[in-house]
């Protein structure tokens, strides 16, 4: 492979038109690849986009999430709110950056933190308090005031969602015509030359 000084001289020589089959193999397999991990798992999308609540809950020492592997406390969580019916619940537990704090009112100090995702909560006045106290009460919390929550509605994650989308879209319309333009009307005499030779 030609050093990275000759690319930047222009005076490096890659085969490609004599082993097109061989690029044209690469280049497809990794679109591919791509375009399976784009449409086969899927984005995982935040709240931001797709629109719901997430709850945040500092996990005290000696609760019953305490020592506990991260599957398990998962399952926790999920069937601490199987009442509410609010189907595809998502949780996890997360590390706080600052290390181990004590946040005013709290039962104790952690840094360990239970965060949960849940589709948006219609309810605000009833079942968004509930939600709250079930995981105080799940963490070791005494004050469900120490659930922390961010609400986004479905209608603005989709509106967000739509003008990521048109950005995504704008963008790649742009660098097209960059390239094709730049390409095409001033080419430079000493530009990087591609050998036809085997």
């Amino acid at each position: 492979m030609p050093a990275l000084r000759d690319i930047v001289r222009g005076e490096a020589h890659f085969n490609i038109i004599g082993r097109f089959r061989m690029w044209a193999t690469i280049s497809g397999v990794v679109l591919i690849a791509s375009l399976g991990g784009l449409f086969g798992r899927g984005l995982n999308l935040s709240i931001d986009f797709k629109g719901g609540t997430s709850f945040t809950v500092p996990v005290c020492p000696g609760s019953s999430l305490t020592g506990v592997s991260s599957a398990k406390a998962v399952q926790d969580a999920q069937n601490a709110l199987a009442q509410y019916n609010l189907g595809d619940v998502r949780a996890q537990l997360q590390t706080n950056p600052t290390g181990a704090t004590q946040a005013e009112g709290s039962a104790c100090s952690t840094a360990t933190e239970l965060l949960v995702r849940t589709p948006h909560i219609k309810d605000q006045q009833i079942t968004l308090p509930a939600v709250q106290k079930a995981l105080a009460q799940l963490a070791g919390q005494t004050d469900q005031n120490q659930v922390s929550f961010t609400d986004v509605g479905p209608t603005w994650g989709k509106q967000i969602s739509n003008k990521a989308l048109r950005g995504l879209i704008v963008f790649l319309v742009l660098v097209t015509i960059y390239i094709s333009v730049r390409f095409t009307c001033w080419p430079q005499p000493g530009s990087m030359r591609f050998s036809a030779s085997l």
